[in-house]
């Protein structure tokens, strides 16, 4: 059994409502998983990124121990008898059965992209045009330092995302407590605060977020491609 949704709901965030926009409350969505066969003695609560990608080859190995065969990058599941671009949750447990993975994926991050709006509610979407539109790509993940971080980044988006042209750039901290750090101080050790208060504080640009977002950059334009 799989509970989940499509997207999370924005209740009024900002000033927004609904689902078209790249922060965490219309990204975020519940993932219950039930399956007599995995080895749980109580019901485990797991802080791992997952994509909706994953639960597809999850049932699978649920259903036929079988592991499906990974996509390679840039190839197409039209062209191949069955690949995934997800990962399963499950793996083998050593004594038999099945049990869930710790760590699964290889990248420990979850992927999204909406268009800039109104070409979010514009039908038909301006994206599917010659002329395009722009696109906001974001990643979210935890690095080595304990801290919950997102980027998205706005670009020009033609068919494909042209990434030469970063029209603006959005970097949050998820791991700082609902006060910004004074000006010119070092990334801070706040208490985890809520989602949407962290998002209040844009850190693009700032010196002691460099590195950061250095890296989540190259990690968002990977794991999209």
């Amino acid at each position: 059994t799989v509970l989940t949704s499509d997207h999370g709901f924005g209740l009024g965030e900002r000033g927004l409502w609904g689902k078209h926009t790249n922060f965490d409350v219309a990204l975020r969505v519940p993932l219950l998983l039930h399956a007599p066969m995995l080895q749980l003695p109580v019901a485990r609560h797991a802080a791992a990124y997952t994509e909706h990608v994953d639960i597809f080859p999850t049932v699978v190995m649920l259903a036929t121990g079988e592991r499906l065969e990974q996509c390679s990058r840039g190839s197409s599941s039209m062209t191949r008898n069955v690949c995934v671009d997800g990962v399963a949750l499950v793996e083998p447990a050593t004594h038999g059965g099945l049990r869930m993975r710790s760590t699964p994926r290889a990248i420990a991050a979850a992927f999204s992209q909406h268009p800039a709006s109104p070409a979010g509610r514009a039908k038909p979407s301006p994206c599917l045009s010659p002329s395009g539109c722009t696109m906001g790509y974001s990643v979210a993940t935890r690095l080595e330092d304990g801290h919950g971080y997102r980027l998205t980044l706005w670009v020009r988006f033609q068919t494909a995302p042209d990434w030469e042209r970063v029209l603006a750039s959005e970097l949050y901290n998820y791991s700082e407590s609902d006060q910004a750090p004074s000006a010119g101080t070092e990334v801070a050790d706040g208490v985890l605060g809520s989602m949407a208060s962290a998002e209040v504080f844009n850190r693009h640009g700032e010196h002691a977020y460099s590195r950061v977002e250095r890296r989540l950059t190259g990690m968002l334009r990977r794991g999209i491609g």
